[in-house]
C-alpha cells in the first residue's frame, strides 16, 4: 500500500515537471492535455489548475481558462496566480465586449492581445506614424522587417509606423532566432499610432531571453539644495571669554581649557588669578 502511494506521488511529480517543460517550450496544446490528466488523478492540485488556465489562455480558450482559474480559487481562495488571472480575464472580457459594440473591427481582435503579461507584451508608440487617422483600436497588425528597421503593417499592407530602434533591434534578433510576434492597434497618442505587441511563440533556443524587458524607472534627484544656495555657517564664537595672556603657559588651568571643558566646575579647577589693574 505504501509502495503504491509513493509511486503515485512520484508519477505526479514527473508529470508536473513535464508540464512545466511543455509550457516553457510553448507547446500549449500538449501542456493542457497533460495538466488535465494530472487533475484526473489529483483533482485538488492547484498548480495544475493554474498551469491549465495558462495553457488555455495561450490557446485562445478564454472561457475554459477562466473556469480553470476559478476552480483553483475554490481550493485555494488566496492563491495570487489564480486571483490575478481571473481579474485579467474578466477585465478583458468586459473591454472586448465594449470594443465590439463600439466599432466593426472589434470582432477581429484576439482578447489575449490586451492581457498584460510581463516580459511577453508591451504597449508601443510607433515612430513615423502615417495612419493614425485610419487606425481603429483592435485592428490586428503584423511586423515586417526591412533591414535594421521593423515596420508595423495593417491588414491592408499599409505601414502604420516603425518600432522604436532599441526595441526593433531586440525583436529582429529574436525573430531571426525563431520567435513569432502578433499585435493590435491600441489607440493613438499625440497623433502617433500605439500598438500592443505580444510574443506569440518563443523558440526553445530563445528561452532565456525576454522579449520586452521592463523599463527602469527614472531616478529622482534627492531633494537637497545646491551647495551654492547654502549660507556659509557662522563660525564666530559665541560668549567665549578671552584668555589672559598671562595664562598662555603650561599651567594646569590652560591644560584644562585645551581638554575641551566648556563648563568650569569650581570643585575641579582652582580660581583663576585676577588681571592686574
Amino acid at each position: 500500500m505504501i509502495y503504491r502511494e509513493e509511486e503515485h506521488v512520484r508519477l505526479l511529480k514527473e508529470q508536473s515537471r513535464t508540464a512545466v517543460r511543455l509550457a516553457m517550450n510553448g507547446e500549449w496544446a500538449e501542456a493542457a492535455r497533460l495538466n488535465r490528466e494530472i487533475l484526473e488523478a489529483a483533482p485538488d492540485n492547484v498548480e495544475a489548475m493554474n498551469r491549465l488556465g495558462k495553457a488555455l489562455t495561450e490557446l485562445g480558450e478564454f472561457g475554459a481558462a477562466l473556469d480553470a482559474f476559478r476552480r483553483a480559487l475554490v481550493f485555494s481562495p488566496d492563491n495570487p496566480i489564480a486571483i490575478k488571472n481571473v481579474d485579467r480575464l474578466m477585465a478583458e472580457a468586459e473591454s472586448a465586449s465594449a470594443r465590439r459594440s463600439g466599432n466593426g473591427n472589434g470582432g477581429t481582435l484576439k482578447p489575449r492581445m490586451f492581457i498584460a503579461d510581463h516580459g511577453k507584451s508591451a504597449d508601443v508608440t510607433l515612430l513615423a506614424s502615417t495612419g493614425a487617422g485610419n487606425s481603429s483600436p483592435g485592428a490586428p497588425v503584423t511586423l515586417e522587417a526591412n533591414g535594421a528597421t521593423l515596420g508595423v503593417m495593417d491588414p491592408d499592407g499599409n505601414c502604420l509606423g516603425l518600432v522604436p530602434p532599441n526595441m526593433a533591434r531586440r525583436l529582429l534578433c529574436l525573430i531571426s532566432g525563431g520567435n513569432r510576434y502578433e499585435g493590435a492597434v491600441s489607440g493613438t497618442a499625440s497623433g502617433a499610432v500605439r500598438v500592443v505587441l505580444r510574443e506569440a511563440y518563443q523558440h526553445p533556443s530563445q528561452r532565456s531571453k525576454v522579449s520586452f524587458p521592463a523599463q527602469p524607472k527614472p531616478v529622482e534627484e534627492p531633494l537637497v539644495p545646491a551647495l551654492d544656495a547654502l549660507e556659509a555657517p557662522d563660525t564666530t564664537p559665541v560668549n567665549v571669554p578671552e584668555v589672559p595672556l598671562s595664562l598662555l603657559d603650561d599651567s594646569p588651568e590652560l591644560a584644562a581649557v585645551g581638554a575641551g571643558i566648556g563648563i568650569f566646575d569650581d570643585a575641579l579647577l582652582p580660581d583663576l588669578p585676577e588681571d592686574d589693574e
